[in-house]
């Protein structure tokens, strides 16, 4: 049974074959498996274990750096700081001061400034005029000979007072240039507010109700300055101020505010509520904040005298990232509360340590993860390969081994199959002409044959029995011999037309009609070199095989043919023919086809073995061609012998052999 045919019929393989061949392919799949689960364990323990280390290098390092950035603010000059980002500030809060570092980046302070102080009653007379008299020329009089004074305090209030009665008096343009002199005061602190700062929002409020065109121009300007930190303002303060500036203009208007700036405000805001809530205490420190949408780090050092705090954005954290750069890590920091600070989370399923702030210390919760999860995996892909390889081999070998041994039980249940059959079919053989013997000799040795004719007529057919039982042993043993490799050949040169006479000679007296046989040599004289009697014992069997298989009357050709370099003899028949399948079995030994089985043809399954035998000792090949149906022609093919006079062949004897049919046509 071939391989292809296993997988068409498993079902007639012997049930302990199966079991031969499945269960250790069961027991190979599932070590297999269990194999590959194993070895991905292990990948992500040893990926884990990586990533531990890796997460407790990376935690130490960030602590060392916050350490050292908090006794670096202990030994901090005031007038000095850091380099910092832009959405870093560094700020050194007092019991009455506050001063930050790069200036201008605050946006607005924790508290608001507090202005000069007028005396009591210093602005009575106007103040009685404008609001309980309601005498607007009489008291912007008033606050014009106030404005003229040295007290910068009494001096912006008077403006103030004077820009609010012409406003009333219906003086507009005189209004905008008191706030022209209120804007030259500049910081000066009014109303808990700067005189330039307060002057700018009068005159817009001023230009507003006037529908005056300048009036986008101007809220625009002071809108930028408000968010370029140009006034020390509390957060009240600067909010008021930047909502009532957008009111005054059109939506389309870029109005955007840094959020980082604002972030960095609210930072500076909460440290100085720290420093309250310690007090007069000594005390370092480190917080992750979450204010405006945005993560900012404050990281303090307070002495009873003065808080120095640095406000640090995602910029500034960022710069620490060497600590893990040629760790093929990717390292995501998020606060206590779950928003991110630094980085992003693994995807999920992928390894992955997570430190908590507990743990660590640091204002953050710290993710470790591969950066390159495939390149990391690789790294054991080489063993795992090497395991499957291993694995793929075992199981190649054990389907290898099933089959053969499959192929070889199959191979001698075919073989001890023929040998039943070729022991049949031998003992038939024999059986024949003993019985036919055993026949004659009772009636000779009985005396009942008293007919001297008769009786030298049942000589010789005991002698001719005789002699087919001589050659049926002979035969066998020659073939025992040849497939020994024993069988010994006596070559010499030879002409092959004269040969093939002969044997056709010798046939044509065993058939019962000797034109049945046509014989065409095309050729005067083709040379081999060949043992006479074997390459005759070879050409005889094909030339029963076609009369045997041929119905009876039914021509048979025999061709010799020489075609360059090779000697060609061939034997076509009538018979039914032989399928492709069986054209690669029937040289095999006690192999019968079909058409013997079906037609109860005599015969012992070796006659075209021992052809085979006899033409390759002869270096030569036996050829069938046939179709079912249309007969069969055996070619035997041979080499001329070197040197030896050969003449071409006529082309049409040598296609006739071929094709028979188109002769009879």
């Amino acid at each position: 049974m071939s391989f292809r045919e296993w997988f068409r019929r498993p079902w007639q393989l012997p049930a302990v074959f199966i079991v031969a061949i499945v269960l250790p392919a069961a027991a190979l799949s599932w070590l297999a498996w269990r194999t590959l689960e194993q070895d991905r364990a292990l990948e992500r323990r040893n990926i884990e274990e990586r990533l531990q280390n890796v997460a407790n290098a990376v935690a130490a390092g960030l602590d060392h750096r916050l350490v050292e950035l908090s006794q670096q603010l202990a030994t901090l000059p005031e007038t000095s700081g850091l380099d910092l980002p832009a959405d870093s500030i560094l700020v050194t809060i007092g019991d009455a001061e506050l001063t930050a570092y790069p200036a201008g980046r605050l946006l607005y302070y924790p508290s608001a400034p507090e202005g000069g102080r007028l005396s009591d009653g210093a602005l009575v007379v106007a103040e009685s005029l404008e609001f309980q008299k309601q005498d607007y020329p009489g008291a912007a009089a008033a606050y014009r000979r106030f404005a003229q004074s040295a007290d910068p305090a009494l001096q912006a209030a008077a403006l103030l007072g004077l820009a609010r009665c012409l406003r009333q008096n219906g003086q507009p343009q005189a209004a905008l240039e008191a706030y022209d002199d209120l804007e030259r005061l500049g910081a000066f602190v009014v109303e808990f507010s700067p005189a330039e700062l307060t002057a700018r929002h009068a005159r817009c409020a001023l230009l507003a109700e006037l529908k005056a065109p300048e009036l986008q121009q101007r809220a625009l300007a002071l809108f930028n300055d408000l968010r370029q930190g140009r006034w020390r303002l509390d957060r009240s303060s600067y909010e008021l101020y930047t909502e009532q500036v957008r009111a005054w203009l059109p939506p389309e208007a870029a109005l955007a505010e840094d959020a980082g700036a604002l972030s960095l405000a609210d930072a500076v805001v909460e440290a100085a509520r720290l420093r309250q809530d310690m007090k007069q205490k000594a005390a370092g420190g480190r917080r992750s904040a979450w204010l405006r949408d945005r993560s900012v780090l404050i990281v303090w050092n307070n002495v009873p005298q003065q808080m120095t705090a640095l406000a640090a954005g995602p910029d500034y954290v960022s710069r620490w990232s060497e600590i893990w750069k040629n760790q093929n890590v990717t390292v995501a920091l998020a606060d206590p509360e779950s928003h991110a600070v630094l980085g992003s989370l693994p995807p999920a399923g992928e390894p992955h340590v997570l430190r908590s702030v507990i743990e660590t210390g640091l204002p953050w919760n710290l993710m470790v993860s591969s950066a390159n999860p495939a390149r990391e995996l690789e790294l054991f892909a080489g063993r795992r390969r090497l395991a499957l390889a291993g694995l793929a081999v075992i199981g190649i070998l054990i389907l290898a081994g099933g089959y053969l041994v499959g192929r070889a039980r199959a191979g001698e249940l075919a073989v001890a199959r023929l040998q039943t059959d070729f022991v049949a079919a031998v003992s038939h053989e024999f059986r024949s002409p003993l019985t036919s013997m055993r026949h004659l000799l009772g009636l000779l040795e009985e005396g009942i044959i008293d007919n001297e004719e008769r009786r030298q007529r049942y000589y010789r057919t005991l002698a001719h029995e005789t002699e087919r039982l001589h050659g049926l042993v002979e035969h066998l043993l020659d073939f025992g011999r040849m497939e020994a490799g024993k069988a010994e050949y006596r070559f010499e040169p030879l002409d092959a037309g004269p040969l093939v006479e002969s044997v056709a000679a010798d046939f044509r007296a065993d058939l019962s009609s000797g034109d049945r046989l046509t014989v065409d040599i095309c050729t005067s004289t083709v040379r081999i070199k060949a043992d006479r009697e074997a390459l005759g014992r070879a050409l005889r069997n094909l030339l029963e095989n076609a009369a045997k298989y041929s119905p009876a009357g039914a021509p048979i050709r025999l061709a010799l043919d020489a075609e360059e370099t090779s000697a060609i003899i061939r034997v076509h028949d009538r018979g039914p023919g032989i399928t492709p399948a069986e054209q690669k079995e029937i040289f095999k030994k006690f192999y019968r086809g079909a058409g013997a089985r079906n037609q109860e043809v005599k015969g012992t399954g070796i006659g075209l073995a021992t052809v085979q035998y006899i033409v390759r000792a002869h270096h030569g090949q036996v050829l069938v061609e046939s179709k079912p149906g249309a007969g069969s022609t055996f070619s035997i093919v041979m080499p001329l012998e070197t040197g030896g006079p050969a003449a071409h062949p006529a082309k049409s004897c040598a296609r006739d052999a071929r094709d028979p049919q188109k002769e009879e046509s």
